[in-house]
């Protein structure tokens, strides 16, 4: 792991979610952006999928909101089980319902991203980048290309503009919906562990990835997501400031897009006047603990 470049990431991550909603001010621009040679039919497409990408992002702050009750929770013997199992706890089965739903929802974003950058980008290509895309039969090298394309367009150079960074995340969440595999979480009031084990354990290879797990192959729930949910924002936000430059908003709704966004977030209160925690707390305080952990590994 490059602590320097993990950092810069994590940092960058966090400052977008103290900011504003992640997802959000972005695919808004996006979805107002008019591009050349993209059709009223595309345009539909690529709303839905915005819609999509911010409607999953949040489904995955509600996740993660619900793993770290849960976890408080079983730590804290405060747990209450609604049935007994002879093969494992609750808790645990819980937990790790709710991180194989990480997998599924994550990947699910990056496709979401794909679609839109396969509408957005090709009608800019030259000739012969047309001719070199259409060659391209594999999704992922599809995907590979237009990402080199944005790399090559931008004016700072961006590590995780290729597809390399999410392959590990893309085998897991195929293992859990494809083959039958399933996240296990054990029996730890320490740090939360999980491990994605394969019906068959040859089945799937792994590097070994020292900052994210123990010395017995474990891995730490947030150590591992707050480093890929950083990488996520930051990936994201990187490809859609891009397709915003690319296309072209109209003053007005640019105005509009920019005074909403600059209001402060509405802090809410329940009914002793208790202040609520926000959506996104549980992942700013997450980031906040991976950045110490960290620092302490450079």
């Amino acid at each position: 792991m490059d602590i320097s470049e993990s950092l810069r990431i994590v940092s960058q991550a966090l400052s977008i979610l103290k900011n504003e909603y992640a997802f959000h001010k972005s695919t808004i621009c996006l979805g107002n952006a008019f591009f050349t040679g993209v059709s009223e039919k595309e345009y539909i497409s690529m709303d839905n999928k915005l819609k999509a990408i911010r409607q999953d992002f949040a489904k995955i702050l509600i996740i993660m909101n619900s793993i770290d009750r849960t976890y408080l929770a079983y730590k804290s013997d405060k747990y209450i089980s609604s049935f007994f199992s002879i093969i494992d706890s609750q808790a645990t089965s819980e937990l790790g319902c709710f991180i194989e739903y990480l997998f599924a929802k994550y990947r699910v974003i990056l496709e979401y991203i794909q679609q839109i950058l396969n509408i957005c980008i090709p009608p800019s290509f030259n000739e012969i980048q047309k001719e070199e895309y259409s060659k391209l039969q594999k999704s992922h090298k599809k995907y590979k290309y237009l990402l080199k394309y944005i790399s090559e367009n931008i004016d700072k150079t961006n590590s995780l503009l290729n597809t390399d960074w999410f392959q590990n995340i893309r085998i897991d969440r195929d293992f859990i919906i494809h083959d039958g595999a399933t996240c296990f979480v054990f029996s730890d009031k320490e740090n939360l562990l999980f491990k994605v084990m394969t019906t068959d354990a040859l089945d799937k290879e792994e590097k070994s990835e020292p900052f994210f797990e123990n010395s017995e192959g474990l891995k730490y729930y947030v150590r591992y997501w707050g480093m890929h949910i950083s990488k996520l924002i930051v990936f994201a936000e990187t490809v859609f400031e891009f397709l915003i430059k690319i296309g072209h908003i109209n003053n007005e709704n640019m105005f509009l897009i920019h005074s909403f966004y600059s209001k402060e977030k509405v802090k809410i209160e329940d009914s002793d006047g208790t202040e609520l925690n926000d959506v996104q707390d549980v992942l700013i305080k997450m980031l906040e603990t991976l950045m110490g952990e960290i620092q302490l590994k450079a």
